[in-house]
């Protein structure tokens, strides 16, 4: 998809312009390089290991929302924010 991207010209936030210093360049690269986020949504609550989290259950397990190893949702939020 990024090669889709960058072949037809689409820029995509955040754009190299924002880069004003090296710190914004360094964490604008990161965010760079995770589009398109892989992103699960849920409304669901679920106890998983005692604990209640947000998820989606699937036939291998369930999803957490919030876990950065299974979906990439905290990155999308905390960059729209």
């Amino acid at each position: 998809i990024r090669e889709e991207l960058r072949a037809n010209g689409i820029d995509v936030y955040p754009q190299k312009e924002f880069d004003e210093d090296s710190e914004d360049r360094m964490i604008n690269e990161k965010i760079r390089e995770m589009i398109p986020f892989a992103v699960v949504g849920s409304d669901q609550e679920y106890q998983v290991n005692g604990r209640r989290l947000l998820g989606r259950k699937t036939k291998w397990g369930t999803i957490e929302v919030e876990n950065i190893a299974h979906c990439e949702f905290a990155y999308l939020r905390d960059l729209l924010i």
